[in-house]
């Protein structure tokens, strides 16, 4: 075949191709499987993004339930972050290897392939706790759910919610999906800290009522360089921990033996202390005693109990 006698055969052809694909894109946007406005709002590959985005969407969604946006912003927050920090923090403390403050970012989802979300259980499993009795949730507004693990799903998800972290199982009741998470408290089946003869520890503890006091509080000053002036301010830090008193039914004994994980012994006159109370501190079971300096306080403490 000639040159001449191709190009006679090309140009019909390729007119008889742009009348089939543009007789096909008229019959599925008629049949409206695909909308005729994507042809000139959306390129090719925006279209793919949002096709591969449809796919992760699916691993966790039934695809007759892929009907509107709300169905993944209701459960995953309103947007998906990229490097964006943000100073909350969530305590996890406890039962636990390590009591951490973990930064609320580091639970955020992002553009970089990561998780939409976290199950309870991966973030526990992240920081070492293997098995637990029950995981108590406390959120900035005072909510508070308290969770056997036999009644954690795979589907019981910590996921981003404005600025925080809410709580979301769609197999427990709608009261406990809990928002603005500031506290993950854990309890275990061990029990090595020893409380007046009962077998406990610093979960169950945490769990009581629990008070929040003032220690260290220091006045600071600074010249102005501006007017010369000196100005003051009081600094102070919160431990929050439950007061000894509550944990001999309201009444201390006139004294108390407090032994620590190193085999310390020390005796304390209940008549010399104010306000002492058991915290987590510093990841330690610790005796805090407002009106001494910390390195007064006692830390590593496996048993308190009074002495006769």
């Amino acid at each position: 075949m000639s040159s001449n006698e191709r190009k006679r055969w090309i140009i019909p052809l390729i007119v008889i191709i742009v009348l089939i694909v543009a007789l096909a894109f008229f019959a599925l946007s008629q049949s409206h499987i695909l909308p005729a406005e994507l042809a000139t709002r959306a390129w090719a590959g925006v279209l793919a993004e949002e096709a591969q985005q449809l796919g992760e969407c699916a691993e966790c969604h039934e695809p007759s339930d892929l009907h509107s946006c709300d169905t993944c912003h209701g459960d995953h927050g309103e947007v998906v972050l990229s490097y964006v920090p943000f100073s909350s923090l969530l305590a996890l403390v406890g039962d636990v290897p390590e009591p951490v403050y973990i930064p609320i970012q580091q639970l955020m989802p992002t553009s970089g392939g990561r998780q939409s979300h976290y199950t309870v259980q991966d973030l526990l499993a992240e920081y070492g706790v293997a098995a637990f009795s029950t995981v108590t949730l406390a959120s900035n507004d005072g909510g508070f759910i308290t969770l056997l693990e036999d009644q954690l799903t795979d589907r019981a998800y910590l996921l981003p919610y404005v600025d925080g972290i809410r709580f979301l199982c769609e197999d427990l009741h709608a009261s406990t999906w809990l928002k603005g998470i500031t506290r993950i408290i854990v309890v275990t089946d061990d029990t090595p800290l020893s409380i007046n003869g009962e077998a406990t520890s610093i979960g169950r503890v945490l769990l009581g009522r629990t008070t929040s006091i003032t220690v260290e509080e220091t006045s600071v000053m600074l010249q102005s360089d501006a007017d010369g002036e000196i100005r003051s301010a009081m600094t102070a830090s919160r431990v929050e921990g439950v007061l000894l008193e509550d944990l001999f039914d309201g009444q201390l004994p006139a004294q108390i033996r407090v032994l620590d994980e190193s085999g310390q012994e020390t005796i304390l006159l209940s008549e010399e202390l104010t306000d002492p109370i058991l915290a987590q501190f510093h990841g330690e079971t610790t005796l805090v005693l407002p009106d001494r300096a910390r390195q007064q306080w006692i830390t590593g403490i496996v048993v308190i109990e009074g002495v006769q």
